[in-house]
């Protein structure tokens, strides 16, 4: 299922199927970085159509994700890079 192309915005979870940071999405900010148990989170993922035939796996979901289904495995300053 692919999401992408609204014409406004909505709250959203992104996630990178990948531990390597290398893949895992750049938003130019030094961002918090979790881990997401995504059996235990049973929501719906989407493919993200903006990274569609990328190298990385980028996918998104609309749902909230209980905390028990998450780890802070890197915490972020929020500054720029």
């Amino acid at each position: 299922i692919y999401v992408g192309g609204d014409v406004e915005c909505k709250e959203a979870i992104f996630a990178t199927d990948s531990l390597s940071k290398k893949e895992m999405f750049d938003s130019t900010y030094d961002d918090d970085i979790w881990l997401i148990n995504t059996e235990c989170a049973n929501v719906q993922w989407y493919r993200d159509i903006h990274f569609e035939g990328g190298p990385y796996k980028h996918i998104v979901t609309f749902e909230n994700i209980s905390p028990e289904c998450i780890k802070l495995i890197y915490k972020g300053t929020g500054k720029s890079h």
